[in-house]
C-alpha cells in the first residue's frame, strides 16, 4: 500500500498542515504538466557502463524534435566559458525554475515541478564548460539537457528530504514540527545567508551528482562540465544559496545537515541542543518514498512538446 494516503491522513487528523501562502511557487495557470518517466531514464542506465556514450547514436531518452532544434544554438556556446561579469543566474533562479510543493501545504498535489525553459537554459550554460571544439551531436545535447534537469531536480529533492524529516519527527512527537520550522526559521531567513536549507539544497546537487546513476548517465565530460558550472555559478547565487560552496567538501555537508536537523526539531535558527548527535541518524533525512514518481516537467509555451516523451 502506498504511504502517501496514510501520511496525508495523519497530517490532516493531527492538524499538522499549513495554509498555502500567496508567495508559494505554483505552475503558471496556462502551463501544462508532463510527468517525467523516471523508470524510462533508469532503463537506459547500464550499471557497468552507464549510458552508452556513443556520440553517433540517436537520441534515446528525450524528445528528438527538441534536441535537433537546439543543436545550432548549443553549438554557439559550447566551450565558450562565460565571463565572470556575464551571468543569467537571476533569471534562472533555483526556486523559480523548479519548486517543491510540500504535502503539508499542497496535500495530494505535492511533488517536484521543473520548468522546461529552465532545463534548456541550464543545459546551455553547462555546455559552456565543455572543452572548446566539442561537437554538438544530438547525443551530447541530450546529455546536457539531462544535466540541466538533474541539477534542478536534485536541488528540490533536498527540500523533499527536509519535509520527510519533519514528518518523521511529527509521527514520533504528535506535534507540529515542519510548519513551525518553515514559519520561524526558513521564511524569515530566506534572502539572507542565515538560510541553511537553501545552501544545503545547492550543495546537494554537487554532492549527489557524484553518485549513481547521475555520474554514469552524464558521462565524464558532461559530469565534469556540470560540476564546473555549479562551482562557478554558486558565487553569483542569492544570499543563502551562494553558501553552497561552504558545504560541498569533507564533512561539511554532514555537519550542515545536522545543524539543519536541530533547527527543524526546535524551530529555532540557533538551536539550544548540540546538533552533532543527528549525524548518528542520517537516514532521518532520506525521502519517505520515491519522489521520482512525483516529478513533473512544466511546459509554459503554447504548443511546445515536452522534453520527456
Amino acid at each position: 500500500m502506498s504511504r502517501e494516503k496514510p501520511i496525508l491522513k495523519f497530517l490532516n487528523d493531527h492538524g499538522l498542515t499549513g495554509a498555502r501562502r500567496d508567495d508559494e511557487p505554483m505552475s503558471p495557470p496556462d502551463s501544462r504538466r508532463n510527468r517525467v518517466d523516471w523508470d524510462r531514464i533508469r532503463s537506459a542506465f547500464r550499471p557497468s557502463r552507464g549510458l552508452d556514450i556513443d556520440e553517433s547514436r540517436e537520441v534515446k531518452l528525450l524528445n528528438p524534435q527538441h534536441v535537433h532544434q537546439l543543436m545550432g544554438d548549443f553549438s554557439d556556446v559550447i566551450g565558450n566559458e562565460p565571463n565572470l561579469l556575464e551571468t543569467n543566474c537571476s533569471s534562472a533562479g533555483w526556486d523559480t525554475c523548479a519548486w517543491h510543493q510540500s504535502m503539508h501545504h499542497f496535500g495530494s498535489d505535492w511533488g517536484i515541478f521543473v520548468r522546461q525553459d529552465c532545463i534548456i537554459e541550464h543545459a546551455r550554460d553547462i555546455g559552456r564548460f565543455l572543452v572548446r571544439g566539442t561537437a554538438a551531436t544530438p547525443a551530447l545535447i541530450e546529455r546536457l539537457l539531462l544535466a540541466g534537469f538533474y541539477s534542478l531536480y536534485l536541488h528540490e529533492e533536498f527540500h523533499h528530504r527536509v519535509e520527510s524529516m519533519g514528518i518523521r519527527l511529527e509521527v514520533a512527537s504528535r506535534k507540529p514540527i515542519y510548519c513551525p520550522y518553515k514559519d520561524r526559521v526558513y521564511r524569515p531567513t530566506l534572502g539572507s545567508d542565515d538560510n541553511l536549507e537553501e545552501a544545503l539544497a545547492n550543495a546537494n546537487i554537487f554532492y549527489r551528482l557524484s553518485h549513481s546513476p547521475y555520474r554514469q548517465v552524464l558521462g565524464r565530460d558532461v559530469f565534469q562540465a556540470t560540476r564546473a558550472y555549479l562551482w562557478w555559478r554558486f558565487q553569483f547565487d542569492p544570499p543563502g544559496y551562494r553558501r553552497a560552496r561552504d558545504y560541498v567538501y569533507g564533512d561539511r555537508f554532514d555537519e550542515g545537515r545536522s545543524q539543519l536537523a536541530a533547527q527543524i526539531q526546535e524551530a529555532d535558527l540557533r538551536p539550544k541542543q548540540d546538533a552533532s548527535p543527528w549525524n548518528i541518524v542520517r537516514d532521518m533525512n532520506t525521502g519517505l518514498f520515491r519522489i521520482s514518481d512525483r516529478v513533473w516537467e512544466v511546459v509554459s509555451a503554447p504548443g511546445k512538446p515536452p522534453l520527456f516523451p
